[in-house]
């Protein structure tokens, strides 16, 4: 402590030491003090975050058309990049192409349990009986409605949209935990989550045809491509998102996985030759290929590999079952040119702070931390939060807002700035257990979906540039579910929607002056995955999926 300072206040004593104390952020009520805690003080970076602030913070809870822009901090990185073609191991990927008859034990059973939802607005229900890859139009419920319902057969594990479309038909990868011929021995001793256990499994890339002039689904969806192969279901999915161009059109992009079986691959998609046009007559149609070896293969001997994401165009970085993360160069050998331990055990979510830090990464686990770490010095660049007791399960990023967005105590879905990353801001708050979240690089909006069978909307920019701002959350829609009386009556879902907008509470509800316990609510309403399009004419497209198997995908940008 400098000389003459007292015990509440900190002095420098020479202008060249560096102090780390900063105050709170919660206590930082002045605006400036805000953007510079979250932001710095470098003047471009400032000017940035002015825009976005004029930009996104007026949103309640939902995008606009208006809105819908490129994070600023993308944009001169992003003309350095595009137009370039990155090639990723097209010697090393092998594909065959497979008959409908011999996809039996891939594609998720036709035998299955239909579903049966009863959807409408509140006093006006229709019930609706979905078959495996039924399709239902939302126009039914409402004229302005945008978007359609599907069945993909099994319960959904992951789901992304493909990126580099600016135009035409918008794709939406989707992976389900389909029971297919285990390939291999079995060990029942070890825990599932630690054990390698490769099957039949598929991934469906569903095809969404738009109309060019509001941007929004212009027909039913149908399927394109079946992936199909013996690695197990995938648990993760996240297409490359650099700016890239491909001299064939027909290249979808490069969609990075991480399979049932521990290993992480890069998978190299093509579009069918009926996608050119669509007009024929198998425009709809869809192609069964079986891949054998991918383009590129993530593989730990010693490890199970748990989650995926993207450094660069051809940079990835995992997470593993041990607590550890490991990288990979893909134009370079398969050996991970960096493993190191971070946490102290499974890590159940990862993202990179692309593309404004895509040299760092946020991780979280079952621990109950997250944390941000720098891979350039994975050591002394190392920041975890407080820790949650109930483990957080998912974590993305907000490029625009310079922030991660993860989970504390199941249910509170809180920002995380960078540059003061050990602090956190209230965002949302879900009745459930939040089991999935997801960013964008084309707003600030955050779709979270949660074990209680709701979607929400937040808007976490109004809290980062205003202390005393209202802060609202929006339901997009909420499942329940009813068991069946027995005898084939398999349950029936509700899905109701229109809710009205609410301010977000700060406070758990508490009765008696105890607070309220979780609850635990049927495994067939839980959100397990949701997304954004992060095509920037397609912003506004959002998806979530139910683990009964149930996608909603809907454009929610208000005009």
């Amino acid at each position: 402590m400098a000389q003459g300072a007292s015990m509440n206040v900190i002095k420098a004593p020479d202008p060249a030491v560096r102090i780390t104390y900063r105050p709170g952020f919660a206590k930082a009520t002045g605006k400036k003090d805000r953007i510079v805690q979250v932001y710095g003080d470098d003047e471009e970076v400032l000017k940035k975050a002015f825009w976005v602030r004029d930009m996104w913070m007026g949103l309640p809870a939902v995008p606009e058309k208006a809105t819908l822009a490129v994070s600023p901090f993308w944009e001169e990185e992003g003309k350095e990049g595009e137009g370039e073609q990155e090639e990723i191991g097209d010697a090393a990927q092998v594909i065959e192409a497979l008959d409908f008859a011999d996809t039996e034990g891939y594609v998720p059973r036709e035998e299955a349990e239909p579903l049966r939802v009863v959807v409408g607005r509140v006093g006006d229900y229709e019930k609706v009986v979905f078959k495996r890859f039924g399709i239902y139009d939302l126009k039914k419920v409402g004229e302005d409605k945008k978007g359609f319902l599907l069945n993909a057969g099994a319960q959904v594990l992951s789901m992304d949209w493909a990126t580099n479309r600016s135009e035409g038909c918008q794709y939406l990868a989707i992976s389900t935990l389909t029971e297919g011929e285990p390939i291999g021995e079995r060990n029942d001793e070890q825990p599932p989550a630690f054990s390698r256990l490769p099957s039949k499994s598929t991934i469906q890339i569903w095809r969404f045809r738009v109309d060019p002039e509001t941007c929004t689904p212009a027909k039913e969806p149908s399927i394109a491509l079946m992936l199909c192969h013996d690695w197990g279901p995938a648990r993760s999915l996240k297409w490359c998102p650099a700016r890239l161009s491909f001299k064939d059109s027909r290249v979808l992009g490069y969609l990075a996985g991480v399979f049932a079986d521990g290993i992480g691959r890069v998978l190299k998609v093509v579009l069918p030759q009926s996608d050119d046009d669509p007009t024929a007559a198998d425009a709809d149609g869809c192609d069964f290929l079986k891949f054998t070896a991918p383009a590129f293969e993530c593989y730990l001997p010693d490890d199970i590999i748990t989650t995926i994401s993207w450094i660069s165009a051809t940079g990835l970085v995992v997470g593993c079952a041990s607590g550890s993360i490991a990288a990979w160069d893909t134009t370079a050998e398969r050996i991970p040119y960096l493993y190191t331990t971070l946490h102290q055990t499974y890590i159940n979510g990862l993202s990179t702070c692309f593309p404004s830090f895509p040299n760092h990464i946020i991780t979280s686990s079952m621990d109950g931390y997250s944390r941000l770490t720098s891979l350039a010095d994975f050591e002394a660049d190392n920041v975890p939060n407080n820790r949650s007791r109930i483990a957080p399960s998912t974590i993305t990023y907000v490029d625009a807002l310079q922030s991660g967005v993860s989970v504390e105590e199941g249910s509170w879905v809180k920002l995380f700035p960078i540059r003061r990353y050990f602090s956190a801001t209230t965002v949302a708050k879900q009745l459930g257990i939040v089991r999935s979240l997801a960013g964008s690089t084309m707003h600030t909006l955050v779709l979270s979906g949660g074990t209680e069978g709701e979607a929400m909307f937040s808007n976490p920019a109004r809290r980062v540039f205003h202390s005393k701002i209202k802060n609202y959350q929006q339901t997009w829609f909420q499942l329940e579910y009813a068991e069946g009386a027995g005898d084939g009556d398999g349950g029936t879902l509700r899905m109701t929607e229109g809710f009205k907008l609410e301010e977000c509470e700060v406070k758990s509800k508490v009765k008696g002056g105890q607070q309220l316990l979780t609850t635990v609510y049927p495994m067939q309403i839980g959100i397990g995955a949701v997304c954004w399009n992060q095509n920037q004419a397609f912003g506004g497209w959002a998806a979530a999926a139910a683990s009964c198997g149930l996608v909603r995908v809907e454009d929610v940008a208000i005009p």
